[in-house]
């Protein structure tokens, strides 16, 4: 089990990265859903950056010129005060708390979204997190638009997904992922995926 940035054993951290399109929101959705949501939760360095956009007209588009637009807002806070990794790392801390409250952390799992490889390891580091890549070959053949999008690869990371099949595989992708990590999830023989990569309980 890993420890958390206080050094004390609990939940489990993964520092995500994928190209666009590679389905890296989707599988952390679904380990999620596995785990039990009060149990997982999935944050990004660009959740704050976007919450800055919206206020200045950003509509949530992802187009290309959106991403650059994105990229460059999070380059220059985090040169001026660091606001995307103080701002997980506080949403972290508040997760931690209300876990800790209800005696809920074994098993529990954080994934924080992040681009950039150097910002990657730092959050590895002080937070004693793995690196996770969700890699699908056919969103690597598109152009970049940013410096973090052309960067996703120049990493080695701890563990990579594979995503080149359908939904439902996705899912069961995700399954494995949470017995081989010995995360938690009610019962194995309750556990439902249908065809569309829903997965329920029964």
């Amino acid at each position: 089990k890993l420890k958390n940035y206080r050094g004390e054993m609990c939940m489990k951290i993964y520092i995500v990265n994928g190209t666009p399109l590679s389905g890296k929101t989707t599988f952390c959705n679904m380990v999620i859903k596995i785990v039990g949501e009060d149990k997982g939760r999935n944050f990004s360095t660009i959740d704050k950056i976007k919450e800055i956009a919206r206020d200045f007209g950003w509509d949530g588009e992802k187009t290309p010129k959106a991403r650059k637009f994105l990229s460059d807002l999070k380059d220059a806070f985090t040169d001026w005060n660091d606001l995307p990794v103080r701002d997980v790392k506080s949403r972290l801390a508040s997760f931690e708390e209300d876990l800790s409250r209800t005696n809920n952390e074994e098993g529990a799992v954080v994934f924080i979204m992040v681009r950039e490889p150097d910002e990657i390891r730092r959050l590895c580091k002080e937070l004693g997190a793995q690196s996770l890549l969700v890699r699908r070959r056919s969103s690597e053949l598109a152009e970049a638009s940013n410096h973090a999008d052309k960067n996703v690869l120049n990493l080695k990371y701890d563990l990579v997904i594979n995503n080149e099949g359908s939904l439902e595989d996705l899912a069961y992708t995700a399954l494995e992922f949470v017995e081989k990590e010995e995360l938690f999830f009610p019962h194995w023989k309750t556990i439902k995926i249908d065809k569309n990569g829903r997965i329920y309980y029964t």
